[in-house]
């Protein structure tokens, strides 16, 4: 029954707030203005473990006009007593080593962040909690630290408490303790603590952990808004500096930009030197630069895992592979429908060699053509096939690469290719058949001089031996992989070129080969 009346009064109260209500507690009348009740039951909400702990009998209206409100009782379960046997049992584990006494800290540290969090005042265990913090245990640090942070700025006094064994775990050989005990330290936000601040940042600045510097970094963000000159004075903006243009880590970089960014806006103000600090970080020559870095930083984890990189793959190189996709498909499957459209609309695969450009042409066939030009130095595409000549019908004499002889012919023979009549004739064009066989029958645009005649003897070394089959199709063969079929991976392997040179002693190799998580071998590869 008394649930029932709690929720009624509870809606009651919510929907016709009063602006006094008076509160029988324990006997004593005390009244409380609607700021203070909100304050003081804001943690219990209308759970069923409000309802056990909050008891409510119908409110007696005694004025609608002036909304007040006589509740006639009221009990809470006092938290005092739980506070003082926190206090008394964390006493007791200060400085034990005895086994399982870790685990006996962790749950009465939940208890204790458990009533922080409703709104419980703790403060009086600040002594035992920062006691109970000489352990190696990373979450009892964390929740220690959370506790530190919610009440030093309120008491002063107290956190001076914190500054010894937050400068000891500063020094703590895991950097991850560095990094959270100097997080911790720079967010006590206590005005005449800053100066135990300067030491553990400049050292957090020069940790050799990424991360450790990552929160150093925004530790010297919060330093200038506690005490701008502190800050200042130990010249931690130029140490800012120095990172953004050196240090490895890109989230250290990218702390370091929005710290010195901040800081040199709000100078900017009073100082001539800041104006012009903020608008060299802003300069060309600095974006430009840490461009370039991350383009490098880029290439190092695209590198295969054997090779020390991370395996990720290289979106540039993985396009023009797709992109290689395309133009094996175009070649290969001319006859079906979305080949013909193409066909019609820009000429098919064989418009992707001309240098001319269409003005219909949209922007994925620009970038398809661009990246395929035939005489282009160093075509990775071009390199990496090799035509399977059956009757000839789709293959230009001199100006496709189906010889094997490194280059074009028009480019190997062009005082040949200059005087021909049959530039852009295919192979099937150039001669016919007879009872020998397949006989060429080149035609030329006047008689051969005699400096030319050692000239087409090379030429004709370099036609003999070629079989023509009128019953075969004429294809290509793909080189970088055994089927002779163009593959994306094979492609993108192809592209990584010298970086997919084999590792000469294994390391990284048998680093990503052994039985442990993923994060732990890419720390370790770090």
């Amino acid at each position: 029954m008394h649930h029932v009346h709690f929720f009624l009064n509870f809606f009651w109260y919510r929907f016709f707030p009063p602006d006094t209500i008076s509160l029988s507690l324990k006997k004593q009348r005390v009244d409380l203005t609607v700021s203070s009740f909100h304050s003081t039951f804001s943690g219990y909400g209308s759970t069923a473990s409000a309802v056990s702990s909050i008891a409510l009998t119908v409110a007696t209206v005694r004025g609608t006009a002036s909304k007040f409100y006589r509740c006639e009782t009221l009990i809470l379960i006092e938290k005092k007593s739980e506070v003082s046997d926190l206090k008394s049992q964390l006493r007791q584990l200060a400085g034990s080593r005895a086994p399982g006494a870790d685990d006996s800290k962790r749950d009465l540290f939940k208890k204790v962040i458990s009533n922080m969090t409703i709104g419980i005042d703790v403060s009086s265990l600040f002594g035992e909690m920062v006691m109970c913090s000489a352990t190696s245990d990373i979450v009892l640090k964390k929740m220690c630290y959370l506790y530190v942070g919610n009440y030093a700025k309120g008491n002063p006094d107290l956190a001076l408490l914190t500054i010894n064994f937050l400068q000891r775990d500063c020094k703590d050989e895991d950097p991850m303790i560095r990094g959270l005990a100097l997080r911790s330290l720079c967010s006590l936000r206590v005005a005449n603590l800053v100066e135990y601040l300067v030491g553990p940042l400049g050292s957090g600045l020069k940790d050799n952990n990424s991360y450790v510097r990552m929160v150093a970094v925004i530790g010297v963000l919060k330093l200038y808004h506690i005490s701008t000159s502190t800050c200042i004075d130990a010249d931690f903006p130029a140490t800012l500096k120095h990172l953004l243009l050196n240090d490895p880590d890109t989230q250290v970089v990218a702390n370091c930009l929005s710290a010195l960014q901040e800081i040199w806006t709000l100078e900017s103000s009073t100082s001539e030197e800041a104006a012009r600090e903020r608008e060299t970080l802003l300069s060309k020559p600095v974006v430009y630069y840490l461009l370039n870095r991350v383009l490098i930083i880029v290439a190092v984890i695209c590198l295969p895992k054997e090779k020390g990189g991370l395996g990720i793959r290289d979106i540039k190189n993985f396009n023009l592979t797709l992109l290689g996709k395309w133009r094996w498909n175009l070649f290969h499957h001319q006859g079906e429908l979305w080949a013909r459209v193409l066909d019609s609309k820009y000429g098919g695969w064989r418009n992707l060699d001309e240098d001319r450009r269409g003005s219909n042409e949209s922007f994925w066939w620009q970038d398809l053509r661009s990246m395929f030009q035939p005489l282009q130095e160093g075509n990775w595409f071009q390199n990496e096939i090799s035509w399977k000549v059956g009757f000839g019908a789709r293959v230009r004499f001199w100006e496709d690469w189906w010889k094997d002889v490194g280059v074009l012919l028009m480019l190997k023979h062009p005082r040949l290719y200059l005087i021909s009549c049959q530039q852009e004739q295919f192979v099937q064009q150039m001669g016919r058949f007879s009872d020998a066989g397949w006989e060429w029958s080149f035609q030329w645009r006047r008689s051969l001089f005699d400096a030319e005649i050692d000239v087409a003897d090379r030429f004709l070394g370099d036609t003999e031996g070629i079989s023509i089959h009128p019953d075969r199709q004429d294809k290509w063969v793909w080189k970088g992989d055994s089927s002779g079929n163009y593959s994306v991976g094979s492609a993108y392997k192809l592209l990584l070129g010298d970086s997919m040179d084999e590792n000469q002693d294994g390391v990284f190799n048998e680093l990503w080969n052994l039985k442990i998580p993923s994060k732990a071998s890419f720390l370790l590869g770090d």
